[in-house]
């Protein structure tokens, strides 16, 4: 079973360097022909806009599925479909961990990020 998944994380400081650091993070998966679900890593909602942007698609037109879950209460904040790739934002997030499942019987990936 192989499956890839990508975690980038970029970490700054307020003004002159002090302040409490903000953390933009993203984190990606891909599906192959062997194994066509993936899951990514887990990031935290944005902590001042309380959102995540996502993106999720094939490469090809066969239809796939995509969700959003969030960890601490096990509720699917976003799901959907896709025939071609989709994004968006799914706002009002408040929790600190969040992950997307896509599936495809294609290659397929899926992207959260919080900046």
């Amino acid at each position: 079973m192989a499956m890839v998944v990508a975690v980038t994380v970029a970490i700054g400081v307020g003004a002159f360097g002090f302040g409490s650091p903000a953390m933009a993070t993203s984190t990606s998966c891909s599906t192959i022909a062997v194994n066509p679900t993936c899951t990514t890593g887990v990031i935290p909602a944005n902590a001042s806009g309380h959102f995540l942007d996502y993106s999720a698609g094939g490469f090809s037109f066969i239809s796939g599925r995509y969700s959003i879950k969030d960890l601490n209460t096990g509720v699917i904040v976003k799901q959907g479909s896709f025939t071609i790739p989709t994004s968006g934002r799914v706002p009002g997030l408040y929790g600190t961990r969040y992950q997307m499942t896509v599936r495809c019987d294609c290659l397929a990936s899926g992207t959260i990020d919080n900046s």
